[in-house]
């Protein structure tokens, strides 16, 4: 039997993408026989904004909680450093200048002192798990990356092998490598520490093949194997048979936004729409944003004609999000085209067996998958983005046709995907 400790920064009850995919191994690596450890921080009920982020846990001592024999968790309180004691005094709006070059420091510092690392209680807290359990290997989840060498640093210390999983890409993601003078210039320090705290890794995991791609660029030599997301069929068991609703068009987006995501084009899309239809059945709910400042002011500021049927709410549970969505006539995919950016939420959309519909045409990954499961519509313009809503509109919401199941979406599960993980530590972690 394998024993597996997992360094993962976003775990439950904080509501993320960046939890789930540590909280599906913890829930289906036991059923599968490996004994499964993670080592995750306090995170407080109340995390709605993004000041609540970073204040400090409620809970100031270290807590395991047994889930059973072969499953626990591990958490460690945490403590804002200066830049974010900074922030929670005086709100996201003073000291900006400042508050960037803290981040810079902090963000390479913490690589070389812990001190400065607010991570380091997760570091001690596996270090001490780790000196009084056999373990065979060492899972690190990031993004934060600093993870990687809290393994990097435990698995010398311990002779212990570790697993690299990028949830994203770092030193090659899109998002750094696009920034400005500063932030490449940071990002070429974040290459060298990447290369060589990686190169002790046993192998490296990821959720996406574009990712496995820009991966194996500068890592060579190293495996890099595909884990997905996936989605959490048990929930979808739970929600059942939801119908959406019969007197409201509506469309639903869950999760943040980014730069590159064509939000705008949807809305001139939407607006195109919008005069060919009775726009006082038409709602539009962006699930999530409201943790956002930025993101919000970004929907609204766009066409305030628009902001009588947007609607923004905070943040929801997995299941009961997944539950609203279920009640749409059509699923909300950003991207853009050339990003090759697996956005995780296409698999829960293609589960929830509504129309999706991706805005722009990424002509990579998420273009792929939706091909594959047979299921979506794909927008390269504003026109196409209202055309494909007319349709949708005429088709599933006024003649309330059945959508069609998608095909081949079983392998997208996360029971799926814990198995395909599984399979790959037996065959690449020999048991110490």
């Amino acid at each position: 039997m394998q024993r597996v400790l997992i360094l993962a920064y976003d775990f439950s009850p904080y509501v993320s993408i960046g939890a789930q995919r540590p909280e599906s191994w913890l829930r289906h690596f036991p059923d599968l026989g490996i004994d499964t450890t993670v080592v995750t921080r306090h995170w407080n009920d109340n995390t709605k904004t993004s000041i609540d982020y970073i204040r400090p846990s409620a809970k100031q001592a270290i807590e395991t909680t047994e889930l059973s024999n072969l499953a626990r968790v591990v958490r460690v309180p945490f403590q804002p450093n200066f830049r974010d004691k900074i922030i929670i005094k005086y709100g996201l709006n003073r000291f900006v200048f400042f508050r960037r070059i803290l981040s810079i420091l902090f963000s390479v510092g913490k690589f070389f002192s812990l001190k400065i690392d607010d991570t380091a209680s997760i570091y001690s807290a596996a270090d001490e798990y780790l000196s009084k359990n056999k373990v065979d290997v060492i899972i690190a989840t990031g993004e934060p990356f600093i993870l990687f060498k809290h393994a990097n640093k435990l698995s010398a210390r311990h002779q212990i092998p570790w697993v690299a999983d990028f949830r994203d890409c770092w030193s090659v993601s899109p998002m750094r490598s696009n920034g400005g003078i500063i932030s490449r210039f940071v990002n070429k320090i974040f290459r060298g520490i990447e290369q060589k705290v990686v190169s002790s890794a046993s192998f490296i995991t990821t959720p996406s093949p574009s990712y496995k791609y820009l991966l194996e660029k500068i890592h060579p030599g190293k495996d890099v194997e595909v884990v997905y997301n996936g989605y959490n069929a048990d929930v979808f068991e739970e929600i059942g048979n939801v119908n959406a609703d019969e007197d409201v068009f509506e469309i639903a987006y869950a999760g943040i936004l980014y730069e590159h995501q064509q939000l705008e084009m949807f809305l001139d899309g939407l607006k195109l729409f919008l005069d060919k239809v009775d726009r006082s059945k038409v709602r539009v709910i962006f699930y999530g944003i409201a943790f956002y400042d930025d993101m919000t002011s970004r929907i609204l500021n766009y066409d305030t004609s628009l902001n009588e049927l947007i609607v923004i709410t905070e943040r929801f549970s997995y299941p009961e999000v997944m539950k609203k969505l279920k009640k749409a006539d059509v699923l909300l995919l950003l991207s853009n085209e050339g990003a090759n950016w697996l956005n995780a939420k296409v698999f829960d959309y293609i589960a929830l067996e509504r129309p999706v519909l991706l805005v722009k045409n990424d002509k990579g990954i998420l273009r792929d998958i939706l091909n594959r499961c047979e299921t979506g519509f794909i927008a390269s313009s504003s026109v196409e983005v209202s055309n494909h809503l007319q349709f949708i509109c005429q088709n599933y919401f006024v003649e309330r046709r059945a959508f069609p199941a998608p095909v081949n979406y079983d392998f997208f599960s996360r029971s799926n995907q814990a198995m395909i993980f599984v399979n790959l530590l037996k065959q690449k972690i020999k048991n110490n």
